[in-house]
């Protein structure tokens, strides 16, 4: 998607045009041989899935909410009763490994 972006074939401003995930198709059967990846269902449930994913990171980066970005470990950090009390309350199929 980002070398189609790129390369300026595609724009991704307010979602993907007719014909996107067709065209990704295309490179990745021109790229990886017998990969079996089609446009649907398999790019258009995993674009949706990371779209899921990605708003509740956001959500939980919100305001004063304990979460926080670490840089360094590029993941979301917070203290696990943080977590424990927003898990009750978003109820999402998102969690992670707290240290």
């Amino acid at each position: 998607m980002v070398e189609l972006c790129v390369a300026g074939k595609i724009k991704a401003d307010n979602g993907f045009k007719p014909g996107t995930f067709g065209e990704i198709e295309k490179m990745m059967h021109d790229k990886l041989l017998g990969c079996g990846i089609n446009a649907h269902p398999h790019i258009e449930y995993r674009l949706k899935y990371l779209k899921n994913k990605y708003n509740v990171i956001n959500k939980m980066l919100e305001h004063d909410s304990g979460f926080a970005w670490d840089e360094d470990k590029k993941m979301v950090i917070c203290e696990k009763t943080i977590y424990d009390g927003w898990v009750k309350v978003n109820s999402c199929d998102f969690f992670f490994i707290l240290s």
